[in-house]
């Protein structure tokens, strides 16, 4: 395979088709092209003269195109073997890949329309043909192939197969594969020899020329895809589409589908049968050459050998008369013709000359010599010798010239050679081969020699002319060209034990004769069964169709509500069937609609009013007429869920005789037992009591109303004479059922909503607490009238205003409007100077995003001072406990110093110092939580946490070696420094970590992490301890709580080191959180900001 970037012909002309099958099928191209050109014009006359100027340059530029279409990037795949056409003086035929060969035409079939692209395709392809294929054909076929993809891509068929023909991509396939076919029939006709020859050469070359045909095509075709999907107004788009005649009715598609299976299972068969055909041809052919070549070959050896031993003899017969000089003609004449092997004899002296020989032309004794050359020397060396020389006039063969030293003994010297010459043609022991060699039908065989001379052949001409066996293969036959062209099969067959070997030539047109009868008969066989489906399947279709386009007329009329028209068509196979089942579906219909007139009738009452009185009468009284009931009564059952009340009941007809009282006992067996019909009840007396009744109850069905796994009541409807229930009117009142069951639960829904409304109304009026609500746009939707301090007028005039807008306080609006997340807290001031209490919660529900936020603001200004009144106490007893507490220290220290203790007083004296260190820790505590809270002493420094939780686990390693606890801190790598207050920073997690030791049993595991994502600082301290109970946690950061567990009491503690905790945490404006699970250790987790950058301003809102 070559590629040629530019690449046109230096002579530009046509050949002419050799054969008259190519003029019939130019014919045939040309009025195939012409009747599928749509030369149809439109009636819009303005509109056409517009298109024409429009369209008028691009035609002339596609056909000025043509020859760089044809010259451009040229692929080359080359031929097989023999690629030249026989019987023709031309050059080699490869095929060749234009890719931009198709691109003009194909522009102009979608573009323009079919009868240009027949032009563009006319002119590419003569370009094409005068440059490359030289065949008169290849203009017609590639406007045949334009115009057959101009009808493609403009198909408007609304199936799917039209919609695949519209993509140029498949189009493009499609024609080149036809254009291929084309290819092909143009090589038939541009062949000489024999029909078989054109036959072979034809199909040799139309698969290489398909391909090269379906590549350009599928180029074209994806370049014109990607135009009609950029530019779908410039392409040519079907409108509007209609059904193709494969699908206009059942006929014309069982016959389109059997006809396109039966055009694919022929094909398959026939190109089968054709490859099974000739590939058993070929096999007998090549047998033939094998079984030829081996007996012919076969002979060789033992006729050579036999040479050999009677020159042998020959020499030892006139050996002395050699040595005494004495041998004359007459000797070798006598000895010739005892042995017929030979046609003449000579003996030469060591000196190379003639001593005696049998008759023969002077001219031939003067050159033997000469001709014998050096295996004339070779010989005279001792060394016998077999030599090839030029065959006699009309002989089959050449000749073979032994040459055997004559000698006493092999160390004898030499006294001569004697020469013997033997016709390879005429030999007697050799015409079992030549007759073989010629017995090859429509072939050649022959024997060449080491050298490649032909030594033996049927045509005496072809004697001693030379092959060149490096050309030649071994093993099985193989394919081939012969000098004229034609392809043939080659067979060598080395001969065992000679250095000649065996050729068999066979011309490949001798399979395709064999097989050629064999695959006409089967096509002619396919052909005809083939249109005998063909026919039977078109009149079976009719047979079965006329009865369903009866039913199509029926259904046609009911279409138009016609549903009183009979069905007239009877039988008993699937058509006749379905006709019943088409009445009764008739019949069924006409019941339906009336039971769906009820049902829609029973929806818009339904869903229009709420009110069950208003409702319930009209449906009932429907399904009385419907099902002819004596009387229909709806019951619910109570509201409160007890199945001892009953609710109200609905009825449509008279009471025929105190029907009424059957309510509850129908109500029970509904709610336990569901849907039950009894069409006998007087013997249904175990299930249902009919005592006190006025009139007689022969038949009644009962249904539960039901609002998914709720029951509301029942549904019931009795006859005063024996009736059966249909299927079909248990499914109406079934579905019926359920929807008065939907409707009275959301009739009683709307009720008890709307007393709930009433009493949340009555209960916002009323609570001091103000209430805001707003919706997922931040519009307030409900204010009740204690939130008016905090709006712009009344709560009324605020509903549907922006939060913004309405309200009047800023921190209350940030509140509001703040993302959706957790519960949001804050404390806000109000003009009046009263402190409020804000909590803020998005308002969802189940399994919904966020439609909207309420707000409950609530009065905790008096909580406010007296929590201010409690630190002031708090802040000042802890000062005045400072100094009693140092006395008290010195003096307990200074008992010790006054003499000798006892035991009892010693013990006393450490009691004593125990409880002052613990008030003192205590007194440090509270006036550090003070300091905290009040924001004093707060001072931000560029930290390392690696070294703070170093710092912390190195004090606490001593306590937790003693109880055998495992210490561990873990850092992420490259963690970066953060703005903190070291010393309350190391406080917080050192009241962590001795926490965590304190609760922790012995051979425990505490573990300190520290890790940074998104600017936040998280550090975990986390144990294997007793972990704190759900309850605890709660309140585990309010001061002075403990946990009174019987694990914990042994710990001594006033409950203030988390909440020291939590106010360090908070004033570096993050937060605390703890997890824990009893049983399974607790980890608390504290998240500060890297770069507080408004802890200031927290400050300065707290002090203030």
């Amino acid at each position: 395979m070559t590629i040629d970037f530019w690449e046109l012909g230096e002579a530009f002309g046509f050949s002419l088709p050799v054969r008259s099958s190519g003029y019939l099928v130019i014919l045939l191209v040309a009025v195939a092209t012409w009747l599928l050109t749509d030369r149809r014009r439109s009636n819009d006359l303005n509109g056409r003269r517009s298109r024409q100027r429009s369209h008028s340059g691009l035609m002339m530029g596609l056909v000025l195109s043509a020859p760089i279409a044809v010259g451009l990037v040229n692929i080359r795949l080359g031929g097989p073997p023999g690629t030249s056409a026989p019987g023709v003086p031309l050059g080699p035929s490869t095929a060749i890949i234009s890719t931009l060969a198709a691109l003009p035409w194909m522009f102009a079939a979608g573009l323009l329309g079919g009868c240009q692209a027949a032009l563009v395709g006319f002119a590419v392809g003569s370009m094409r043909a005068g440059w490359q294929t030289h065949a008169l054909l290849t203009p017609f076929a590639m406007a045949f192939q334009a115009v057959l993809f101009a009808r493609l891509v403009r198909i408007d068929y609304a199936e799917w197969p039209g919609k695949l023909a519209r993509h140029p991509l498949a189009s493009g396939i499609v024609a080149g594969m036809v254009f291929g076919g084309l290819r092909g029939s143009e090589y038939f006709g541009a062949s000489g020899g024999t029909l078989y020859d054109a036959l072979d050469y034809a199909l040799s070359h139309a698969g290489l020329a398909t391909l090269a045909s379906v590549v350009e095509g599928s180029i074209a075709g994806g370049v014109c895809e990607v135009i009609r999907e950029v530019w779908p107004e410039h392409w040519h788009t079907p409108a509007p589409l209609v059904a193709g005649p494969y699908n206009r009715s059942l006929a014309a598609r069982m016959v389109s589908v059997f006809a396109v299976l039966g055009l694919i299972a022929g094909g398959v068969l026939l190109y089968g049968d054709w490859l099974l055909a000739r590939s058993s041809a070929r096999e007998l052919v090549q047998d033939q050459m094998i079984q030829t070549a081996r007996q012919a070959g076969g002979g060789l050896p033992f006729f050579v050998q036999s040479g050999r031993s009677l020159i042998r003899q020959l020499g030892f017969s006139i050996l002395d008369e050699v040595e005494a000089g004495t041998i004359d003609s007459e000797d070798l004449q006598s000895q010739l013709r005892l042995v017929p092997y030979f046609t003449r004899l000579t003996v030469f002296t060591p000196s190379r000359e003639v001593l005696a020989f049998t008759a023969a032309p002077a001219d031939d004794q003067a050159r033997a010599p000469l001709e014998l050359g050096a295996g004339l020397s070779v010989a005279i060396g001792g060394v016998p010798q077999e030599i090839i020389v030029t065959p006699n006039q009309g002989s089959r063969g050449a000749q073979l010239v032994f040459l055997d030293p004559i000698q006493r003994a092999e160390d004898a010297p030499i006294l001569g050679v004697l020469a013997g010459w033997s016709d390879l043609g005429s030999n007697p022991m050799l015409q079992p081969v030549v007759a073989r060699l010629t017995d090859v039908p429509s072939g050649e065989a022959f024997v060449v020699d080491d050298r490649g001379a032909v030594i033996i052949h049927a045509e005496p001409l072809r004697l001693m002319e030379f092959i060149d066996l490096s050309r030649l293969q071994t093993g099985p036959p193989y394919t081939d060209t012969a000098p004229d062209g034609t392809r043939r099969l080659t067979y060598l067959y080395p001969v065992a034990g000679s250095p000649w070997q065996v050729i068999v030539t066979v011309p490949l047109r001798e399979v395709s004769r064999l097989a050629l009868p064999i695959a006409t008969r089967l096509f002619v066989v396919i052909a005809a069964v083939g249109l005998a489906v063909i026919v039977l399947v078109h009149a079976s279709s009719r047979r079965l169709t006329r009865p369903l386009q009866s039913m199509a007329r029926l259904a046609e009329s009911i279409t138009r509500g016609n549903l009183d028209q009979p069905v007239l068509i009877r039988g008993e196979d699937e058509i006749g069937r379905l006709a019943a089942s088409f009445e009764r579906m008739q019949k069924s219909l006409k019941a339906r609609l009336d039971e769906m007139a009820l049902l829609l009738h029973a929806s818009q009452r339904m869903a229009t009013r709420i009110d069950l009185a208003t409702v319930m009468p009209s449906i009932l009284g429907g399904v009385r007429g419907l099902t002819l009931a004596d009387s229909v009564r709806l019951v619910l059952g109570s509201e409160t869920g007890d199945s001892q009340e009953q609710g109200e009941a609905y009825q449509a007809g008279s009471d025929p005789g105190r029907w009424a009282a059957l309510d509850p006992q129908i109500l029970e067996l509904c709610r336990t037992r569901g849907q039950f019909v009894l069409e006998n009840p007087a013997r249904a007396r175990a299930v249902l009591s009919l005592k006190g009744l006025g009139a007689p109850l022969e038949s009644l069905m009962a249904l539960p109303l039901n609002n998914e796994d709720e029951f509301v009541g029942a549904l019931w409807l009795g006859h005063r004479n024996p009736h059966t229930y249909s299927e079909e009117e248990s499914n109406l009142l079934s579905i019926l059922a359920g929807q008065l069951g939907i409707s009275v639960a959301n009739a009683r829904l709307y009720r008890r909503a709307e007393q709930e409304r009433m009493r949340l109304s009555a209960v916002l009026e009323a609570t001091p607490d103000a209430v805001i609500v707003t919706d997922d746009e931040g519009r307030i939707s409900l204010a009740n009238p204690a939130a008016e301090v905090f709006l712009r007028g009344s709560a009324e005039r605020a509903r549907g205003r922006l939060a913004t807008d309405a309200i009047v306080v800023p921190e209350l609006t940030q509140l509001l409007t703040q993302p959706a997340g957790d519960i949001r807290t804050a404390e806000i001031k109000v003009p009046d100077g009263r402190v409020m209490f804000a909590s803020s919660c998005d308002v969802s529900g189940e399994g919904e995003a966020e439609s909207g936020r309420v707000c409950v603001l609530g009065d905790i200004t008096h909580y406010k001072k007296l929590d201010m009144l409690k630190s002031e106490f708090v802040s000042t007893v802890s000062h005045d406990l400072r100094a009693p507490l140092t006395l008290m220290r010195g003096y307990g220290t200074m008992l010790t110093m006054m003499g000798t203790m006892n035991d009892q007083q010693k013990e006393f004296v450490r009691k004593i110092l125990g409880s002052v260190d613990q008030m003192a820790a205590l007194v440090d505590n509270l006036l550090d939580l003070g300091r905290i809270e009040a924001g004093v002493g707060l001072s931000l420094e560029v930290v390392q946490i690696g070294h703070v939780l170093r710092e912390v686990a190195d004090a606490y390693r001593p306590q937790a070696a003693n109880k055998q606890i495992t210490l561990e801190v873990e850092l992420d790598e490259g963690s970066e420094t953060i703005e903190a207050d070291p010393t309350l920073l190391r406080q917080a997690i050192a009241n962590l970590v001795d926490n965590a030791l304190k609760y922790t049993p012995q051979k425990g595991l505490v573990r300190v992490r520290a890790s940074q994502e998104a600017g936040v600082q998280r550090i975990v301290i986390e144990d294997n301890g007793l972990g704190i109970a759900p309850t605890d946690q709660a309140r585990l950061f309010e001061k002075f709580y403990r946990a009174r567990r019987p694990e914990t009491l042994k710990e001594k503690g006033a409950g203030l080191g988390l909440a020291i905790v939590k106010s360090i945490v908070e004033q570096h404006g993050g937060r605390v959180r703890v997890d824990s699970r009893l049983g399974m250790g607790s980890a608390f987790t504290l998240e500060l900001p890297m770069h507080p950058a408004a802890v200031d301003l927290a400050l300065d809102s707290r002090a203030s």
